[in-house]
């Protein structure tokens, strides 16, 4: 779920809907009843979204196992336990975190979680501008195009567009990763199109229009990286049975589709 925020409190905030349905505190009764309204429509948004971070912490413990320690995750939404810096912190290694949000009410906040964490930064960009994003000074200051990259596109390539060319985007991240590095896809797929139609004609204006695509689609960005079984696969295939305790028989997850692979 994307959307952008301006810091009105009296309106609802993509980010802080998003953290009041992951059970976080940095919302508002309007975020509150908007989220409400969200689950009404998309009983599943729950599952959906915690299964989201539990891929998310898959994928970076699958990464840092293959020797990377340098990450680019894009969208990450308020910061909340959980996030990459922590998962390497817990693992007691030393690793470079660039987080890359167009929502200035995120990033500000990020920032200030952020303060004494060493190598560790949050950019104001927009991932539909991925030169932007990759030479940002930050990202240059913390990230050796050199060495491996994990880059982390966890349920936000459903929000582009056809028109902005998503496979376009996610060759340009790409052509900037070395040999090694590693790409985490997460994507709502045809298969929840009618659900997702409903959302979207109630708060596509917040969140931007969510698109479900063929696995067809979402397997032609992935082309030439070296898929970690089972490949792109749903994501109640994907995550292991601790990462599936929410809503592990949900429809949702079967037809939210995700892979981990490696530049050769």
């Amino acid at each position: 779920m994307a959307g952008q925020s301006d810091g009105d409190l009296t309106r609802a905030s993509a980010a802080r809907v998003r953290d009041w349905l992951l059970g976080g505190t940095l919302n508002t009764p309007i975020d509150r009843f908007v989220g409400r309204q969200i689950e009404n429509v998309l009983p599943s948004i729950r599952q959906l979204l915690h299964a989201g971070r539990a891929f998310l912490r898959l994928a970076v413990a699958h990464m840092l196992e293959c020797g990377i320690r340098q990450f680019l995750e894009l969208g990450p939404g308020f910061p909340m336990a959980g996030q990459v810096h922590q998962l390497i912190q817990e693992r007691q290694l030393d690793a470079a975190v660039v987080y890359v949000d167009r929502d200035p009410a995120v990033v500000a906040l990020g920032e200030s979680a952020l303060r004494g964490v060493r190598g560790a930064a949050f950019v104001h960009a927009d991932l539909l501008q991925p030169h932007a994003v990759l030479d940002h000074e930050e990202t240059r200051r913390l990230i050796d195009p050199a060495e491996p990259v994990g880059l982390l596109m966890i349920e936000v390539l459903q929000t582009v567009p056809d028109e902005a060319r998503p496979d376009r985007l996610v060759n340009a991240y790409r052509k900037r990763l070395c040999s090694g590095s590693g790409l985490a896809l997460s994507h709502v797929a045809s298969g929840l199109a009618p659900q997702y139609e409903s959302f979207n004609a109630a708060h596509s204006a917040l969140f931007g229009r969510v698109v479900p695509r063929d696995r067809e689609v979402l397997s032609s960005w992935l082309s030439g990286l070296e898929l970690v079984e089972p490949g792109l696969a749903p994501l109640s295939a994907v995550l292991p049975d601790e990462g599936r305790s929410v809503g592990q028989d949900d429809d949702s997850l079967r037809h939210t589709l995700a892979a981990i692979g490696y530049e050769p």
